[in-house]
């Protein structure tokens, strides 16, 4: 009787137990969840590689900028928007008329995120000069190619041009006749501009002469004095022990690759903004780009990346190359993973891991694989196929059409096979929308999913924004 009594409990802690791992198994199994940002709203369309939308007013016909937050960032003014970098808008009204009762070549006006609409309909090209400057040009036709700009076959010169300072906003800041025009470069907070007898003027802030001479567009304001690398407008010191330095654009503004001499004679190289802080740490590599949170290195012809942010080496620099997918937001990253390419082999790598051993590995030469960022897939049939996601797991799904589209490869766009209605698969394979919508939904760059509503008789079509929680 007492050994009965002792197997009881323990079977009944084992199969209680197996209860648990199974319902743990079932919860890390769950769906993800889904939640409403936007909806009854008219037509959405994304603004590539951001996290923009234009949204339509169908009362109005126009269109408003918002942020896939769900906040509304421009009101409902724009006719053909395009988006122009650095939270610049510009607005095409293709309907205007020249005196000649011909098409107007000056048709945009800009738009900035914080201020609205800065300009009328004037120009008829708008160009970010990095985060800090914007040049509009007013354009006259010319008869040939000796001009200062070409679109397609037509040419035009810069009857005038005007600048924008865009610090905190946007103001105009000088608006230059066609002589006193030709060109201009920014140099963070500084511009340098070129007239038409080629004169060089550097100015600051306020768009007054700086009074330093320089010789050509590239000549900035920064030198070196006995390895001091100094701002010569503001006297400031940036950073010592420079041997070199080259002034870089980049999505987050001008910086600086900064050159010294190491201790063995060896060349170190690092990047730093124009306030002398450090993004990347001096090092015996070079900087070939930098892109968002990341930078890649080089360091004996062999590629590594750099995250800005973590502050370390997330890949290092031991490959031929470095996945890079321009159809999200970020180029690098997704799901918490980056990926290094040699030949045909792919090298996943975990953010939070220590950038030294890869998480995940495999060979795209032994099957017919497809990428959508990250993620791998082989069409076994047209109705089947095999996923291998960025965290290493491998899996099947069948009885479904796939719909590639854009973002970081984290959610495909599917269509059930018995039902012919659309949903949002995870790259791990779990349900994100269910098989119930009509319409194919658009993933995001940045991972959102817009779908589409249909109306009927007596509603219009409608669109949704969903963001996917997992």
């Amino acid at each position: 009787m007492k050994r009965k009594t002792t197997i009881r409990p323990v079977l009944a802690v084992c199969v209680a137990l197996v209860l648990l791992c199974a319902s743990c198994a079932q919860a890390a199994e769950a769906n993800p969840e889904s939640r409403v940002v936007l909806e009854g709203m008219g037509e959405m369309r994304q603004v590539a590689q951001s996290h923009y939308l234009y949204i339509l007013d169908s009362e109005s016909g126009l269109w408003g900028v918002f942020d896939t937050d769900g906040n509304q960032l421009l009101d409902y003014a724009l006719i053909k928007p395009s988006y122009a970098g650095f939270g610049c808008f510009t607005d095409q009204q293709t309907s205007l008329k020249n005196e000649q009762g011909e098409k107007e070549i000056n048709n945009k006006a800009l738009f900035v995120l914080g201020s609205g609409a800065v300009s009328g309909y004037e120009y008829g090209v708008i160009k970010p000069l990095g985060k800090n400057w914007l040049t509009a040009w007013k354009l006259t036709p010319a008869a040939d190619e000796n001009c200062d700009y070409k679109s397609g076959e037509e040419f035009y010169n810069i009857e005038r041009c005007d600048i924008y300072a865009l610090d905190g906003g946007a103001r105009l800041a000088a608006s230059l006749s066609y002589q006193d025009f030709k060109a201009a470069q920014a140099h963070g907070k500084y511009i340098s501009v070129a007239d038409r007898e080629d004169k060089v003027t550097l100015y600051d802030a306020q768009f007054l002469p700086s009074g330093i001479e320089v010789e050509t567009l590239s000549d900035s304001v920064y030198e070196i004095r006995d390895y001091m690398l100094f701002d010569r407008l503001s006297g400031l010191e940036i950073m010592d022990g420079v041997t070199g330095w080259k002034e870089i654009d980049s999505d987050r503004g001008n910086l600086l690759l900064i050159s010294r001499k190491g201790y063995d004679g060896g060349k170190l190289n690092g990047l730093c903004t124009l306030e002398g802080e450090w993004l990347v740490p001096m090092g015996d590599y070079t900087i070939k780009s930098v892109s968002g949170d990341y930078a890649v290195l080089s360091r004996d012809d062999r590629l590594g990346l750099y995250c800005i942010s973590r502050r370390s080496l997330v890949i290092p620099c031991q490959y031929e190359g470095i996945l890079a997918n321009k159809q999200a937001v970020d180029p690098y990253a997704g799901y918490g993973y980056v990926c290094a390419l040699s030949g045909t082999v792919r090298y996943y790598y975990s953010l939070d891991g220590d950038g030294e051993e890869e998480a995940f590995v495999i060979d795209t030469a032994s099957a017919a694989y497809s990428a959508m960022g990250l993620t791998l897939y082989e069409e076994l049939s047209n109705i089947r196929f095999r996923f291998t996601a960025a965290n290493g797991e491998s899996w099947q799904k069948s009885d479904m059409n796939l719909f590639p589209g854009r973002g970081d490869g984290s959610l495909f766009a599917v269509r059930s096979f018995e039902n012919s209605m659309y949903g949002v698969m995870t790259m791990d394979g779990r349900q994100a929308l269910s098989f119930k919508l009509r319409n194919k939904p658009v993933i995001t760059d940045d991972g959102r999913v817009i779908v589409k509503i249909s109306g009927d008789k007596l509603t219009s079509d409608s669109y949704q924004l969903i963001e996917i929680i997992w």
